[in-house]
C-alpha cells in the first residue's frame, strides 16, 4: 500500500542546457524495499522498483536511451517526506542533494505507513553513462541568526520548536552543558569529563572532546535522528540495529536517582554488545560496552545540564 500525492512536485527544472529533472512518483509505502537508494536504467528495473514500493498507479513509460530515473528512499524515517534539493552536474557524475523532512499533518492519517519515497527522471544526454552520487542534507534547525545557545533553559528553549522529538529530551545538547563519567576498564577507573562549547548556527553541538575522540559534534534532526560528525565525515550516531525502550525504573548513579529513562541497546552478538542509558533532561547517565578487548563501562558522577546541577 502506498500514499501518493503527499508532496508531488511535477515541476521541471533545468540546471544547464543538457540536464533537467522531474519527479515521477511521491509518497509513502508500509512495505519495506531492500534498497535505500539507486538509479534505474531500463523499463524492467523500474516494474520491480514500482512493485516493491507497491504503487498502485501504472508504471509510466520512460525513454531510457535519453533518460534515467533515480529512487530515493530514506529507511528507518516515519511520517516524512523526500524533496530534492539541489543538482550538481560534475563531468559525468550528477550530485543528487535531497532532504527529509516531517509531514506537516494528523500523523493517523498514515498510521502504519513506513518509508517515503521520490521517483523522478533525469534528461541526461547520455545516461547509460552517466554516474550518481545521491547526498542527503540535514534540515537547518530555526536557531535565530546572531545567536547562541545558552546553558540557561530561558536560552536552551530556542530549540524547543526543533527538537519536539522524545530522543531530543534524553539528550540535551545545549552550550555550557558538562558531564563527568567514572570510566571502569580491567580493574582500573578513571574520571572523564565532557563539555559542549559551542553551537554552530546550523545546529550542530561541538564538544572539547567526546569519549576519546576530538573534533566532533552532534546533533538531532526533526525526527530524533542523533547525527555526529568529525573530520571522517557525518554519520548517524546509531545504526538501524539498535533498540530503544523508554522507562520509569530507577537507576542510581553517583549524580543522582534518576527514574525517566530511554535505554538503548544493539542485540547481543560475539564481538561487541553495548547498552546506553539516558535520563530525561539530563543526557548519558550510563554507557558500557563489551568487546573481545574486555568490558568498560561509564557512569555519571557529576554533570551540569542547562544550568542545574547533578547530584
Amino acid at each position: 500500500m502506498t500514499v501518493k500525492g503527499l508532496l508531488i512536485l511535477f515541476t521541471i527544472f533545468a540546471l544547464s542546457s543538457n540536464l533537467k529533472f522531474t519527479v515521477i512518483s511521491q509518497g509513502l509505502t508500509n512495505k519495506i524495499p531492500s534498497f535505500n537508494n539507486l538509479v534505474v536504467k531500463n523499463q524492467e528495473e523500474l516494474k520491480r522498483v514500482w512493485d516493491s514500493l507497491g504503487i498502485v498507479d501504472e508504471v509510466p513509460t520512460i525513454d531510457f536511451k535519453k533518460e534515467l530515473v533515480i529512487v530515493i528512499v530514506p529507511r528507518g524515517r516515519t511520517e516524512s517526506a523526500v524533496e530534492v534539493s539541489t543538482l550538481e552536474q560534475k563531468t559525468n557524475t550528477v550530485e543528487v542533494r535531497y532532504l527529509v523532512r516531517p509531514m506537516l499533518t494528523d500523523s493517523k492519517t498514515y498510521s502504519g505507513l513506513n518509508s517515503p519515497y521520490l521517483i523522478a527522471k533525469l534528461f541526461p544526454t547520455d545516461p547509460q553513462n552517466l554516474n550518481v552520487k545521491f547526498i542527503e542534507d540535514l534540515p537547518k534547525p530555526p536557531i535565530p541568526e546572531g545567536t547562541s545557545i545558552g546553558r540557561l533553559p530561558v536560552d536552551a528553549s530556542v530549540l524547543k520548536q526543533y527538537g519536539n522529538n522524545k530522543i531530543s529530551q534524553y539528550f540535551p545538547l545545549d552550550r555550557g552543558n558538562v558531564w563527568t563519567y567514572r570510566v571502569e576498564s580491567k580493574g582500573k577507573a578513571h574520571d572523564e569529563t565532557y563539555s559542549i562549547l559551542s553551537v554552530s548556527q546550523d545546529g550542530w553541538s561541538i564538544f572539547d572532546n567526546f569519549f576519546g575522540q576530538k573534533s566532533i559534534a552532534l546533533r538531532i534532526d526533526p525526527f530524533g535522528t542523533i547525527f555526529i560528525t568529525s573530520d571522517k565525515g557525518t554519520r548517524t550516531f546509531y545504526n538501524l540495529d539498535i533498540q530503544h525502550s523508554y522507562k520509569h525504573s530507577e537507576f542510581i548513579t553517583l549524580a543522582g536517582k534518576f527514574d525517566d529513562l530511554m535505554v538503548v541497546t544493539v542485540p547481543g552478538g560475539d564481538k561487541f554488545w553495548f547498552k546506553d542509558v539516558y535520563a530525561k533532561g539530563v543526557g548519558l547517565i550510563y554507557h558500557e560496552h563489551n568487546s573481545p578487548k574486555g568490558l568498560v563501562k561509564y557512569t555519571l558522577i557529576n554533570a551540569e545540564v542547562r544550568g542545574k546541577k547533578y547530584p
